[in-house]
């Protein structure tokens, strides 16, 4: 493979990771949030139906995906760390 790919690898690997993140910490304020605070009350209770069934399972994918190719993670972050050669 060349270093590009693998760079490019990186950055996408990279980016899987912040979405799960921010997917983690939108799910937990929709969680908690008061209901129909935030939008009109149809919209809202299709939201808290629909968003913690496909965040949780898309937590559990991502969780049991970093757990399978967590030292491949960490070689793709490491080719991003390198110099430009």
């Amino acid at each position: 493979m060349t270093k590009t790919t693998i760079r490019i690898r990186g950055v996408v690997a990279l980016s899987m990771l912040i979405l799960l993140l921010f997917m983690v910490t939108t799910g937990s304020i929709l969680l908690v949030a008061q209901r129909g605070g935030v939008m009109p009350l149809p919209l809202w209770n299709f939201a808290t139906r629909a968003h913690p069934v496909g965040g949780f399972l898309f937590l559990a994918l991502g969780i049991g995906h970093a757990a399978l190719n967590w030292k491949l993670f960490e070689s793709d972050l490491k080719a991003l760390r390198e110099k430009k050669r």
